[in-house]
């Protein structure tokens, strides 16, 4: 079993990143990264006035990445689309920051080669100066998160499927994916050999403490300690229960086909998913993770601790976190039913993003120069005034006359 490293950090000597140098955080996926970035990008103001930069306008920088990448966001074929190279030196430029630090982050970075994180580390104004942050956190306990997560992108797999996929021995991409992405030492050490193992900082995300991530991101970034205390943002982003997966799941299986990303990102990922976790769920099921899986996740972790451990790379918080207090097994029974608040929540979702989107099309078409409609005719006179002129007009002709 690893211990705790020496080299784990406490929280008052946690060294900060250098002015003028820039925190890359790459993840890793379902370790905290939204709520993160969610704070981050609602407090750009106030990180600036401590010389903290957080770049650009929305949540994340996955565009800019991507674009960098050279690679596509969305399903291959089927709306998927290619960020400008403008993101990227747009990026650059903002986190050129002298007189300051900047923070970067992206989770589209976790399962780069070294050769590519050598790439793109070496695009900074200072590379010298670029530290990295990782965190992650029990594997075993985000199994299925990490599944769920796949139902947000359109998969149709079952869970019990998907388990045996990441476990198996088929060489298929969504297994090599998975363990690119999830087996935490070789992520780190990818890294460590990119920019050296003294500019890494592993937070391990310990059980139930939501405020670890960011006390350790304030100290990273030379803030107050705990200056994100009343900052952190109330994110929905709960786990989907066993019969709401299900909903999705049967839905994926009928439109994941016969539509395109965009679309059903904005319309069921931002739409009827979110709106349907932004309210608990107080009777639905939980999605229990087989023993078997729990093991082989476990036995993972335990291997990165002790690979972490003997690493050189400077660890924040503790290694035993990654595999202590496994989650408790059980087996799933398929839901038959679904919660009625649930479904009306996701139809509720669905429609007001539907309505958002036709109204941003509306209002996206370029306005005709139509000409002024023709002037209407006079109007005719009454009766009243007919026979008024009437009578005029014979009064004069009589007095003509005489």
């Amino acid at each position: 079993m690893a211990g705790v490293n020496p080299t784990n950090a406490p929280m008052n000597a946690i060294e900060p990143v250098a002015v003028g140098g820039v925190l890359l955080h790459i993840g890793l996926h379902k370790t905290g990264t939204t709520s993160l970035q969610e704070t981050l990008a609602a407090h750009r103001e106030s990180l600036l006035a401590h010389q903290v930069r957080y770049p650009g306008t929305s949540l994340y920088h996955h565009r800019a990445i991507v674009a960098y990448l050279g690679g596509s966001m969305g399903w291959r074929g089927s709306g998927s689309y290619t960020p400008a190279k403008e993101r990227w030196e747009t990026l650059l430029e903002e986190a050129n920051f002298p007189q300051g630090r900047t923070i970067i982050s992206s989770e589209y970075l976790d399962d780069q080669s070294t050769e590519v994180a050598q790439r793109l580390v070496s695009e900074f104004a200072d590379p010298d100066k670029v530290q990295i942050a990782i965190t992650v956190r029990s594997m075993a306990k985000s199994l299925s998160s990490i599944w769920q997560q796949t139902l947000k992108s359109g998969s149709r797999s079952k869970y019990s499927r998907w388990l045996d996929v990441m476990f198996g021995d088929e060489p298929l991409r969504a297994h090599q994916t998975f363990w690119n992405r999830y087996r935490v030492a070789d992520v780190v050490q990818r890294w460590a050999d990119a920019v050296g193992p003294e500019r890494v900082n592993v937070v391990v995300i310990p059980p139930n403490d939501h405020q670890h991530i960011f006390q350790s991101f304030s100290q990273l970034l030379a803030l107050p300690y705990d200056f994100f205390e009343d900052r952190v943002a109330i994110t929905a982003n709960r786990s989907m229960c066993a019969e709401e997966a299900e909903l999705i799941r049967n839905f994926n299986m009928r439109v994941s086909q016969r539509t395109e990303w965009r679309i059903y990102q904005q319309l069921v990922r931002h739409g009827a998913i979110n709106r349907m976790v932004s309210t608990p769920n107080q009777t639905g099921q939980r999605i229990a993770t087989p023993s078997w899986a729990i093991e082989r996740a476990t036995a993972s972790d335990q291997e990165s601790a002790v690979r972490l451990d003997a690493m050189g790379v400077k660890v924040i918080g503790d290694t035993r976190w990654l595999y202590e207090d496994p989650p408790v097994p059980g087996d799933q029974v398929p839901p038959t039913h679904i919660d009625m608040q649930a479904a009306s929540l996701a139809l509720e979702g669905l429609l007001d993003n539907a309505m958002n989107e036709v109204q941003r099309v509306q209002q996206s078409r370029p306005k005709r120069n139509r000409p002024p409609p023709p002037s209407p005719p006079p109007p005719k006179p009454s009766t009243i005034t007919r026979y008024y002129r009437a009578a005029k007009r014979r009064f004069r002709s009589k007095r003509l006359s005489d």
